[in-house]
């Protein structure tokens, strides 16, 4: 439980709602709290301090520094679409990027086949439970480049890049250290078995957590040019990503996109035509 942040109640309010129930007051995004507990933040601290320590003993203090601080100043939210579904947001402002649960929810797509949906369920009500369908999943990203392994809901050979811009999401935004179905695997967590504390972070904190990640990795001769891709890897399969994940609480439309990054490029008319335009589009509201 919380405590309600409204002075004039003070009412208990559990970690998974947002809104106190007692005077409808905003107590913040669930994902995000969840990231603030005590417990959490002092377990991430600890894995940041033992990295950094262990990195010194490695002689590589300033690979270590170079990394956080790239991380800290320079890294986005990125989410990979097809041509199709980049253009589709950028028509007005009316249109909001769903998650899976959201369109299947509201019969604008077919489930997964049953194993991919049955594990999609599983998997996000183990890290958030009743409020799963309100997150939307991004990676962290240096280069604004992102996973090559997402976004096809076609046969459409595209890919485009949105990078986020940090004003639309650092309140609601909250990471975790892997792809969410890897985490859930590997730690084996089902009915009665916590998420383990020190994998979860704020966005403001996301360097504590991509070098607790990744300190292991980096060593006296790493170029500051190898950072993008320790970061984040693909090479289009979702079994080999490597990458820090990124949870939206909420939906968003085309004025949260700060970037198009065209990552494989269209080898349609239409294709062609749909990044073109969304392009445009975003250039236009840069002026306004």
């Amino acid at each position: 439980m919380d405590e309600c942040s409204n002075n004039e109640c003070r009412a208990p309010v559990p970690l998974n709602v947002r809104l106190c129930p007692t005077c409808g007051h905003d107590v913040g995004y669930p994902n995000v709290r969840y990231a603030t507990q005590p417990a959490e933040r002092a377990a991430l601290d600890e894995r940041y301090r033992a990295a950094r320590d262990a990195a010194a003993k490695r002689g590589a203090n300033a690979t270590f520094s170079g990394f956080e601080e790239a991380v800290r100043t320079r890294s986005r939210a990125v989410i990979t679409v097809g041509a199709d579904l980049l253009w589709s947001l950028f028509e007005s402002d009316t249109p909001l990027y769903a998650n899976y649960e959201r369109q299947v929810g509201a019969a604008l797509r077919l489930p997964a086949a049953p194993e991919h949906d049955h594990d999609r369920c599983i998997v996000a009500g183990a890290l958030f439970g009743s409020f799963a369908p309100e997150i939307s999943y991004a990676a962290l990203s240096l280069d604004g480049k992102g996973l090559t392994s997402y976004g096809r809901r076609s046969n459409r050979t595209a890919l485009c890049t949105i990078v986020l811009g940090d004003f639309a999401i650092r309140s609601r935004a909250s990471l975790l250290e892997e792809n969410s179905f890897s985490f859930v695997t590997r730690h084996r967590l089902s009915v009665g078995i916590p998420i383990p504390a020190g994998y979860r972070a704020t966005w403001e904190d996301r360097h504590l957590l991509a070098v607790a990640k990744l300190a292991d990795r980096l060593n006296p001769g790493t170029a500051e040019a190898r950072f993008s891709g320790l970061l984040l890897s693909t090479e289009g399969d979702r079994e080999t990503d490597e990458f820090v994940e990124v949870y939206i609480y909420g939906p968003f439309n085309r004025r949260a996109i700060d970037d198009i990054i065209e990552q494989v490029p269209g080898r349609t008319e239409s294709e062609r035509i749909d990044i073109d335009r969304a392009r445009d589009t975003l250039a236009a509201l840069r002026k306004t």
